[in-house]
């Protein structure tokens, strides 16, 4: 796999986009309408998400996780045309075998999301997700964190940054809860996945598309 990836599975870029952009798309989000989402599965960590790590939650618990999700997938007019005309491009040229991409799904976290350990493998070959924000600070919580036996890699949701995840490694990530002191801050995350053969439809993830 991409030499490129960390300990941890993932590589994160930041100002991905143009600055002009990047300014667009906020602004398109930002006008956005969202529902909170639920989810508990009770199970998946005896099977989709078990792991060797004393550290994470065993067969006795249940998966959670809660965060708010644009109406409108496809709200923001500038991120759809750099979606087609340059992220796909951008990683079919790391990943020559990609061929089918999900349409991210927007979404924004704040005082009532969280996402407890998981890990995507079962979505595609490959996750990427973008970062947009403002003002958020490191002690506000909300953070992206990947778990391995040598420790966690938090990721910072610096505006306009880009992650790119292994998910055929099957990196264990939470999304913590946000601090009360946070207030009425949040931040977007965009989030999609790809593979080389059609990984089939979702509710909450969506429909995967062909750019073979």
């Amino acid at each position: 796999m991409w030499k490129k990836f960390n300990d941890f599975n993932v590589y994160h870029e930041k100002n991905f986009f143009e600055k002009d952009v990047s300014e667009a798309i906020f602004c398109e989000i930002e006008s956005l309408e969202f529902t909170l989402v639920s989810q508990e599965r009770h199970g998946h960590y005896g099977n989709v998400f078990k792991s060797k790590d004393s550290k994470l939650p065993d067969d006795t618990e249940t998966y959670a996780a809660q965060f708010r999700k644009a109406d409108e997938r496809e709200g923001s007019k500038t991120f759809n045309e750099k979606f087609e005309n340059q992220v796909v491009q951008y990683l079919k040229k790391l990943f020559p075998s990609l061929r089918y991409f999900l349409r991210p799904n927007i979404m924004r976290i704040d005082g009532d999301c969280y996402f407890r350990a998981h890990n995507d493998a079962y979505a595609g070959e490959v996750g990427y997700t973008f970062f947009f924000s403002k003002g958020w600070k490191w002690d506000y919580g909300g953070l992206l964190t990947f778990i391995n036996e040598n420790g966690a890699h938090p990721i910072f949701p610096e505006n306009n940054s880009f992650l790119i995840r292994n998910e055929q490694a099957k990196p264990q990530h939470f999304v913590s809860p946000v601090c009360s002191w946070a207030k009425n801050r949040y931040y977007y995350l965009l989030v999609g996945w790809a593979s080389s053969e059609n990984q089939g439809a979702s509710d909450v993830r969506g429909d995967y598309y062909d750019f073979g």
